[in-house]
């Protein structure tokens, strides 16, 4: 026999299911306006954050912290090193202070590079030398170039007697009022810088800047010509030294450190090019330093050793022939009438280096 349920318990049973359904409903909406205010909140704090970020920066989250650069080099000063270098070294240095930063590119034409916003200082210097060493390498002004220290008869690099190295050797003859000058490495690789000051990187976003260096010779080519050589092809070995020369130059402005203090003298080697003719090339920091009072004299000597072993040097004064070419990257020195056969008729050789009477060229 089914039971009857009371209509007013039915009743009531109906209305406690609504309420439940209306508390739920109640529950889910306030669950949903929470998140929705999590949402607002976690969003407002991304945006307090990246404001307190980028204090006096409007839209910093739209500005790049690094700019593309692209870097060229324009060889109107150097044409013929455009085809020889094999790479460059390129340096930026912040305006404000702190560490270069270097970027070596491979051949001569440059590439493209990012650094952080901001001032700069560059300096360039083509990177495929081994003869040179550098210092001062924090700052752009500072930046040396230096040539290694060598000997006397370098340029002969031979053994004397079959016994001690030359370059061991304090003893070997020098030319007049040279004795307190160094003795540095010539060089047969040329090396080229440049710098420039005050370049802003400003890294606007999609724009590719440009800038644009123009390496000078740091060094010189020197080329030595002797002349009217009297039994040249008694001669079996040979090589010339040329004095008054610096040992570092500073890339900017191309300056040559000290007050005419830095006197050298440079070995290099030299060979025959006709029946009485002997040349030699090299490559060596410029001649004078700044201040004309200080300049010195510049001495050519050259280094024979005949059939007979015995050993001479011929000096010659070619002061006025480099210094009438100052400020050239190429200089010709010529000088004549060096008498080989001569060293016959100087007697039993007591010194190993005899010296012959000095030549002195006259001015033109």
């Amino acid at each position: 026999m089914a039971m009857s349920i009371p209509k007013k318990t039915w009743k009531s049973r109906q209305q406690q299911t609504l309420y439940g359904i209306m508390t739920l409903r109640s529950h889910h909406i306030s669950l949903t306006k929470s998140r929705r205010m999590i949402r607002r909140l976690t969003a407002l704090s991304v945006v307090l954050i990246l404001s307190v970020a980028c204090e006096h920066k409007p839209f910093c989250w739209h500005h790049p912290h690094d700019g593309m650069l692209r870097v060229e080099f324009a060889w109107w000063d150097a044409p013929e090193a455009e085809y020889t270098v094999r790479s460059m070294a390129f340096y930026a240095y912040p305006k404000e202070g702190g560490k270069a930063r270097r970027f070596d590119f491979a051949g001569s034409k440059g590439g493209t590079i990012s650094l952080p916003v901001g001032d700069y200082h560059f300096l360039c210097l083509n990177s495929d030398t081994e003869t040179y060493t550098f210092s001062g390498e924090e700052s752009h002004k500072t930046f040396t170039i230096h040539t290694r220290d060598s000997y006397i008869l370098a340029g002969m690099d031979i053994r004397a007697d079959g016994g001690g190295d030359f370059s061991e050797d304090d003893d070997i003859k020098r030319a007049e009022g040279t004795y307190d000058e160094g003795v540095k490495e010539s060089s047969q690789e040329g090396i080229y810088g440049h710098t420039l000051e005050d370049y802003n990187i400003h890294g606007q976003v999609g724009v590719t800047q440009v800038v644009t260096m123009y390496p000078k010779p740091v060094v010189i080519h020197y080329h030595v010509i002797i002349e009217n050589i009297g039994c040249l092809e008694t001669v079996l070995k040979v090589s010339g030294t040329l004095s008054g020369l610096p040992s570092k130059v500073r890339v900017h402005h191309m300056e040559v450190p000290g007050q005419g203090d830095d006197n050298n003298i440079v070995p290099f080697s030299m060979v025959p090019t006709d029946d009485n003719v002997l040349e030699g090339h090299f490559y060596a920091f410029p001649h004078c330093p700044t201040d004309p009072e200080t300049w010195s004299k510049h001495k050519l000597c050259c280094y024979v050793i005949n059939e007979q072993e015995e050993r001479r040097f011929f000096e010659w004064d070619v002061t006025s022939q480099v210094d009438e070419q100052d400020g050239e990257t190429y200089v010709k020195i010529v000088v004549r009438d060096m008498d080989v056969c001569g060293m016959n008729d100087l007697g039993p050789v007591v010194d190993p280096w005899i010296p012959t009477p000095p030549i002195i060229i006259p001015m033109q």
